[in-house]
């Protein structure tokens, strides 16, 4: 008896070692991502109701987080297309996240996966409906309809004007840095509230959901896919990077400082790491060999890629993993039509 005693005693405190290791871990990537702010019961708005070919484009408006007394912050809201298909069935159909670009036109946002402006190559939202799926396209904070006005409370601006967008992207990230916030764990908290969207929709199956997103659409994704596990597959398209490298003086391209995680450099936590936390999500990650026009530069982008698979593997939890690495359009900073079929045919095997 004593025997058997002592063994529950010594598997209970191992367990509970083990236990308080996962804790300590994802306490730590929480930490790196900043405060979150209490979750509001969601509501949501009809804008728009538009009839199409294949399906239903509804503009929304949701809540997001609430003001922030302090510093004069209003109520943030999302807004987003959803696409809605016509053979859509009542908690049946699988459902797609499109997270939109940065580029240069930071009023177009939403708009581009939604095929209604931009780069038709990156109509993405707007393919996956034809495929029948539910897309949902939000905007990201500090684009289209989320843009702070650079004088008082409120949001948007109807003209393109990048040199003001990019600055009142910075304020509203500074904004959030006061806060004990950062870019990154903005980002996750935002895309999480669009999920809640999804979810609350009854013709989505919410153990099918999945999400896409291309240049810094994508690199949010591995900390969206750490702090919110209800994304069964994910692509990230010429998007994930490690973000602790991305401020070295020989890095291909300048990094604004907006798009840190301050700190990140001595908590001893690695973009690795939030590859590793994702757990059963399966990923798939697309570089093309000559992104930024520098090979050599661009090599640690690819090199990345076997850390990021590395990390994410040795969780064993862990679903599938494939890269793309691509000489399609000269390997340049896109999303090719070879590389989209494959990556579409993907997302389709692995929520169809």
């Amino acid at each position: 008896m004593k025997n058997l005693l002592f063994a529950l005693a010594l598997i209970l405190t191992y367990a509970i070692g083990a236990n308080a290791q996962v804790d300590t871990k994802e306490t730590a990537l929480r930490n790196v991502l900043g405060r979150m702010p209490d979750r509001s019961p969601l509501k949501i708005d009809t804008l728009e109701k538009v009839p199409m070919d294949g399906g239903v484009r509804y503009k929304i408006k949701y809540n997001i987080e609430p003001a922030v007394d302090a510093l004069h912050i209003p109520e943030d809201y999302g807004y987003a297309y959803l696409f809605v298909p016509t053979t859509s069935k009542k908690g049946a159909t699988p459902a797609i996240l499109a997270i939109h670009q940065d580029d240069v036109n930071f009023h177009i946002g939403k708009s581009e996966p939604a095929g209604l402006a931009g780069d038709s190559t990156m109509y993405y939202g707007k393919d996956l409906l034809d495929l029948g799926f539910i897309v949902l396209c939000p905007d990201r904070y500090y684009h289209a309809d989320r843009r702070w006005k650079a004088k008082g409370a409120g949001y948007g601006y109807e003209d393109p004007n990048y040199e003001r967008d990019f600055f009142l992207w910075e304020a509203q990230a500074g904004a959030y840095q006061m806060l004990g916030r950062n870019h990154y764990g903005k980002e996750a908290y935002d895309l999480s509230r669009a999920i809640d969207v999804l979810c609350e929709l009854p013709e989505v199956d919410t153990e099918r959901i999945g999400a896409i997103g291309h240049s810094a659409g994508g690199a949010t994704l591995p900390f969206l896919l750490a702090y919110d596990h209800r994304i069964k597959a994910a692509v990230s398209s010429c998007g994930a990077t490690a973000v602790e490298t991305s401020y070295t003086y020989d890095y291909p391209m300048p990094m604004p400082s907006c798009g840190s995680i301050p700190g990140l450099l001595v908590s001893g936590i690695s973009t690795a790491d939030f590859f590793n936390a994702i757990g059963s999500t399966s990923i798939l990650l697309t570089r093309g060999n000559n992104e930024w026009g520098d090979p050599a530069g661009n090599q640690r982008f690819i090199d990345e890629i076997s850390d990021f698979e590395k990390a994410y593997k040795s969780n064993p939890t862990a679903g599938d993993f494939e890269a793309i690495v691509f000489d399609e359009n000269e390997g340049q900073h896109s999303f090719p039509s070879g590389v989209k079929e494959r990556v579409y045919k993907w997302l389709t095997d692995h929520l169809k």
